[in-house]
């Protein structure tokens, strides 16, 4: 599934540290099926920027950092 995230914990706020990534619809820790993404912000400490967020069935929730880490890993498969 596609969804649009921070690219760092420290985003300021600035819309350009917002990067559409493809992550998988399922749940990293139990397999279950992720929520639908929904558009709402990100507080970094200082600001908000808008990006998605979703809510699993399963309560498990996903952090940003790790979401990205899922991405560039699926990415970098994708390209064997």
């Amino acid at each position: 599934m596609k969804v649009e995230i921070p690219i760092t914990p420290a985003h300021g706020g600035f819309d350009f540290n917002v990067r559409q990534v493809e992550i998988s619809d399922k749940c990293p820790v139990c397999g279950g099926q992720r929520g639908k993404p929904f558009r709402t912000k990100s507080y970094d400490g200082s600001r908000w920027v808008s990006c998605d967020g979703w809510l699993n069935s399963c309560g498990h929730t996903d952090k940003y950092e790790a979401v990205m880490q899922e991405a560039i890993a699926l990415k970098k498969e994708a390209q064997k």
